[in-house]
């Protein structure tokens, strides 16, 4: 009788093990709930998230508002467009209607103001370091790695065309020997990931050593990654990791890996 005990006891806990490892994968597949997904809830869907303020909620979605409903104190801001809006709602309103139409800068229109951003020493042009001219600013200028991230990489390829936002910012590149950077002045950036250009996010001046201190990215394409049957599909069309959804980040660039969560994998943090 006690060799049969053993035998059960042995049986038991064996299968209580797989049991036990099974639901802990499945707690990490569930975090994403399959029936909301049908939804295709993404950072215009108020269903799941608030309207920007030149937004209304309409059937479920974050439509336009036009620009006269927008409140009429501020600042005035400058569009893309040449045109000044009496304040960046205004502006935003009318971007909203006409996309092409972007922010350029706080304050007046400028007959020199212009923006400009580029990706440099890539292989593509889709990949490379960051380099921007602001409004203010007669120089171009490479910007900080110290502040950047998925967010602000999300923006800066937005703002070259890639509607898919960043594919990684983890690839590194080299600035050829002759050009000698030693010791630059970047650019610090903080976006908050949903702008439709980097010239919406705040910047500062730092300085870093070298050029191993300058930001880089590899911008999103329909070339970059094949689907897997680990692939967690955006409503954007772009692929990412399985468990890069739920983890806290903007991955997708347009939300919709973060909008049907059970919970979160707290081990991105």
């Amino acid at each position: 009788m006690k060799l049969i005990h053993v035998v059960l006891l042995l049986l038991c806990f064996h299968l209580s093990f797989c049991k036990l490892t099974s639901t802990s994968d499945a707690s990490q597949e569930d975090l994403v709930e399959e029936k909301c997904l049908l939804k295709k809830y993404t950072h215009r869907s108020c269903n799941k998230v608030f309207c920007q303020p030149w937004q209304k909620c309409i059937d479920g979605i974050c439509a336009c508002k036009l620009p006269y409903q927008c409140p009429k104190n501020g600042t005035s801001v400058c569009s893309t467009n040449g045109k000044s809006y009496p304040t960046y709602c205004h502006q935003k309103s009318f971007e909203c209607l006409h996309p092409a139409a972007k922010f350029l800068n706080n304050g007046t229109c400028r007959a020199e103001g212009k923006f400009s951003i580029s990706l440099n020493y890539g292989s593509t042009d889709s990949r490379g370091i960051v380099e921007v001219k602001l409004v203010d600013q007669d120089e171009k200028m490479f910007l900080c790695k110290s502040s950047w991230g998925l967010r602000e990489a999300n923006v800066a390829c937005l703002d070259l065309g890639f509607q898919q936002g960043a594919l990684s910012i983890e690839e590194r590149f080299y600035i050829p020997e002759y050009l000698h950077i030693n010791s630059t002045e970047c650019l610090h950036v903080h976006c908050h990931g949903l702008e439709t250009s980097l010239t919406e996010c705040t910047f500062a001046k730092r300085k870093t050593k070298r050029y191993e201190g300058l930001a880089g990215v590899v911008c999103y394409t329909q070339n970059s990654d094949s689907p897997t049957d680990e692939s967690f599909q955006c409503v954007n069309g772009k692929y990412i990791p399985r468990q890069k959804a739920c983890n806290g980040i903007n991955d997708c660039g347009d939300q919709s890996d973060e909008l049907c969560c059970k919970g979160r994998h707290t081990s991105s943090f």
